[in-house]
């Protein structure tokens, strides 16, 4: 005897990340924690991207990762603020 279910369960959706959104990532993790710095040229030469890229990629991401710019040269701070002398 077979049984007729009526309810159908649409499968999740798994966001997927755009190339773009990796290879931010990927720039992002390049970039130290602070008290370390990088500079724009060694990130450009790591990366192969150029110094306006850069910028455009920190700027749609420095929230996520805590990036900012210390007298030219980038770094991160932990989501945890330890690096951080407060």
């Amino acid at each position: 005897m077979a049984v007729h279910v009526d309810s159908y369960t649409k499968p999740a959706k798994v966001k997927k990340e755009s190339k773009a959104e990796e290879s931010t990532d990927r720039m992002a993790a390049l970039i130290p924690f602070w008290p370390r710095t990088i500079s724009y040229t060694s990130l450009e030469q790591l990366t192969g991207l150029s110094k306006p890229s850069i910028a455009r990629r920190i700027s749609s991401c420095h929230s996520r990762y805590l990036i900012f710019s210390d007298s030219g040269r980038l770094s991160r701070l932990k989501n945890d603020m330890s690096n951080c002398d407060l």
